[in-house]
């Protein structure tokens, strides 16, 4: 199957089963055994003296295949400075972006060599790190002449074989591998009823490398849906062939960043003009269309990659050997989708493999996490607290510098946080609490110190919390959550949530941190969207009934257009017709007249004839105008490029005695296919009736009502009685009807005109086109 030259193929193949793989890694270390791990840390450091840095200094040359703001290469560079960071002024890195993403042809290539051999001559440097396939070729290619023996760490290569470094050493790296069949796994898991499979990508050495390994998974996958392929199409092409796919259906989006016209687009551009045509779920394997439109898959993660070879850089830097290291072919990528689409499809989390990475979470799941950890971060404190205490009455002045010092950080963390703090002893007094806590409920901290904690809390709760203050003491392990009333000092009822566990204190008695935080707004919101539930199903309700019936009216509309469009060929060609035969006929006229002026002698006859010409001639022009307004709106508007338009418009006419002063630059106006022939009436007029005009000159200015373009000629101009007059079908009769068929032409995608120019010193016509309906275009 065919898309206006590119290509879409249709291919299956003999099944095969699929791998199911799933590997679950929890992160759940007990509170406690963190607590003693860091106190361990602290006492560990606090006795020992600071390691001298292992890496003397260094030089370090980064060479990015890509440009800044990149998602992928930023977050391999990223993960490299990760490893790097720690060691400071002690490597001297230096970073290089390539910009080959824009351009990457050899004269551009020849030009980055000659620079970066002008720049870095006598430079040495003891490690080169490349980012992506096209750094690492252009090492390759020029490391014995610009860079002699220095080691080389790559990441971010695709498709790597053994043979790629043959011959280069020192060499070490990480490879980037994309997990199409996971992808598809999850992909089938997800969406069962799927039927075909749309895999988009382009022609680049990378797009056919991509559709080669989603060929080789096809076997696999063939009892599950067919597979077509969509490349070497335009942006557009893309577009409208994304558009028809059928809702059975899911897209796997891979690279696409150069279409079949050149035009470079980005990861971010393409999934988010994807996910704008379509209805179907689209699936991929680049982290760099997270957050544009796809599901998720099994993403080959930039930071992955840049921390591998990060780790790789500081052991090299160490004194290892990078040949000694082996490359890491095998790439850890990770499940990761996108919360906002798997809601839209009605997805649970649960379904996702056990792995999974989900961002756009909300925010409302992810509170009681940081509310642990910061519970634990004031235990934690406690209990570096208690051990250097144990040290103090070990080691008494030696240490007391260092105690106080502590005491301090921790004072500071407990009296400004903006958190509530109650320390309890086992009585439910309240022993401490921080400024922050006590202003939260109205009062000062003395007026709270020494108080039951009770009285804090709504009648109707005080048993409860009893009961939960109890539960701490017995079991000092534990971190118990709760959400309750309290009551401030002025009768107010509040909703808090909060967090409590045994901390021991320096005498040894147990005590009961507590820390409180304010829900009451988050409860009323809470309550608010379960009372406006049911209005939300009806709501829905009534709107699927709607799109059902907008979808029937939709379907008569399309079958009345296009009898519609059926009438109208048939009455184009009738007229094209009709107009070629009297135009025909008008020429044989011409051509009689021709040979009767030749032949007559006689000087009235002569002046006869010469009026049957003029005739004939304005006959003639109204068939070219009649034929040019028949031809509006028959073809779609699209996007032009003004310069080249107006260039393609006055090439028809003699203005070589003209000056032309033409700024419009990259600007791009969206109008009827005829635009052309605005220019050319334009300058027509000029011709015909600027007299003593020697020159004329086009510009563009903004306002907030759109763009406006300037069309000048220094000619003798309009008289203000006729500026309007112009433009009628009337007026144009016996001018021509050019300026009526421009405005006509214009008025399609609502541009209007004018006639703005001064008498006696030249016309200047005046088009406004609307915001949202001119652009910029930046320069290839």
């Amino acid at each position: 199957m065919q898309i206006n030259g590119g290509r879409i193929f249709l291919q299956n193949s003999v099944p095969k089963p699929i791998p199911r793989i799933s590997h679950h890694k929890k992160r759940c270390l007990p509170l406690c055994l963190l607590i003693f791990t860091l106190c361990a840390l602290v006492l560990l450091v606090s006795v020992s003296p600071v390691s001298a840095q292992v890496i003397a200094e260094k030089k370090v040359l980064i060479l990015n295949s890509y440009h800044p703001g990149m998602v992928f290469s930023d977050e391999e560079l990223r993960g490299i400075e990760h490893h790097l960071a720690p060691y400071g002024d002690a490597i001297d890195v230096r970073i290089e972006y390539m910009d080959t993403k824009r351009r990457s042809d050899d004269e551009f290539l020849q030009h980055l060599f000659t620079f970066y051999r002008q720049k870095y001559n006598g430079t040495r440097f003891d490690l080169i790190v490349t980012t992506d396939d096209n750094a690492f070729a252009f090492v390759k290619a020029h490391r014995d002449t610009l860079f002699l023996g220095t080691p080389i760490v790559f990441c971010g290569i695709n498709y790597f074989s053994d043979d790629m470094i043959e011959g280069v050493s020192p060499i070490t790296g990480a490879v980037e591998d994309k997990d199409v069949a996971s992808t598809l796994a999850t992909a089938f898991s997800l969406f069962p009823k799927t039927k075909t499979v749309y895999v988009i990508h382009d022609e680049t050495s990378t797009g056919l490398a991509l559709h080669k390994q989603v060929q080789n998974q096809i076997p696999r996958f063939a009892t599950n849906a067919k597979f077509v392929f969509i490349s070497n199409v335009t942006v557009t092409e893309l577009k409208d062939a994304v558009r028809d796919i059928p809702p059975d259906s899911i897209i796997l989006l891979e690279a696409f960043n150069r279409d079949r016209a050149g035009r470079i687009v980005t990861h971010e551009q393409i999934g988010d003009l994807v996910a704008n045509a379509t209805t179907v779920p689209i699936f991929g394997n680049t982290e760099m269309y997270l957050n544009h439109g796809i599901v998720g898959g099994k993403i080959t993660a930039g930071y992955t990659q840049g921390d591998l070879a990060g780790a790789m850089v500081v052991r090299i830097l160490k004194g290892e050997d990078a040949d000694t290291i082996p490359v890491i072919q095998n790439s850890p990528n990770v499940y990761m989708f996108d919360y906002n689409i798997l809601s839209e499809y009605g997805i649970p989390t649960s379904l996702l493999p056990s792995d999974s990475i989900v961002i756009n979470k909300p925010s409302a799941d992810l509170i009681p996490v940081w509310i642990v950890d910061i519970a634990g971060v004031i235990i934690l404190f406690m209990g570096i607290l208690v051990v250097l205490l144990i040290i103090h009455s070990r080691t008494r002045k030696q240490d007391e510098q260092k105690i106080r010092e502590s005491e301090e950080r921790y004072r500071t963390l407990y009296l400004d946080n903006p958190s509530m703090y109650f320390t309890l002893d086992n009585r439910g007094t309240i022993v401490s609490v921080n400024p922050f806590g006590a202003d939260q409920l109205g009062y000062a901290v003395s007026e709270l110190t020494g108080r039951n904690v009770l009285d804090l809390y709504y009648i109707d709760d005080r048993a409860t919390v009893t009961v939960r203050i109890r539960q701490c003491l017995s079991s000092p392990r534990h971190v118990y959550q709760w959400q309750l009333r309290k009551v401030r000092n002025d009768g107010t009822v509040i909703w808090v949530e909060e967090y409590a566990r045994a901390v021991t204190s320096p005498d040894g008695s147990l005590h009961v941190l507590v820390v409180s935080q304010d829900i009451t707004e988050r409860r009323r919101i809470k309550e608010d969207l379960s009372r406006s539930n049911k209005e939300l199903i009806a709501a829905y309700e009534q709107m699927t009934a709607t799109a059902e019936a907008a979808k029937n009216n939709y379907d008569e509309l399309h079958r009345s257009q296009q009898a519609l469009d059926h009438a109208r060929r048939k009455l184009n060609l009738l007229n094209r017709v009709t107009f070629s035969d009297i135009q025909n006929a008008v020429f044989s006229i011409s051509g009689y007249l021709q040979l009767e002026e030749d032949r007559i002698t006689d000087t009235t006859l002569q002046e006869y004839v010469r009026k049957q010409k003029s005739i004939v001639a304005t006959v003639e022009k109204s068939l070219n105008f009649a034929k040019n307004y028949q031809d509006l709106g028959i073809e779609p508007p699209r996007w032009q490029n003004v310069s080249q338009t107006l260039l393609f418009g006055i090439s028809h006419l003699d203005v070589s005695h003209l000056t032309r002063k033409i700024d419009f630059g990259n600007l791009e106006i969206y109008a009827d296919p005829l635009l052309e022939k605005v220019f050319y009436n334009l300058t027509e007029n000029v011709l015909l009736h600027g007299m003593t005009a020697t020159e004329i000159a086009c510009r563009y200015y903004e306002t907030d009502a759109g763009l406006h373009l300037l069309f000048e000629d220094d000619g003798k101009g309009i008289p203000d009685s006729q500026k309007e007059m112009v433009f009628t079908q009337a007026y144009g009769v016996t001018k021509g009807m050019g300026l009526f068929l421009v405005r006509e032409i214009l008025s399609i995608t609502g541009i209007t005109i004018r006639e703005t120019g001064e008498p006696g010193k030249g016309a200047r016509f005046e088009m406004l086109v609307p915001n949202g309906m001119y652009r910029f275009v930046p320069e290839k």
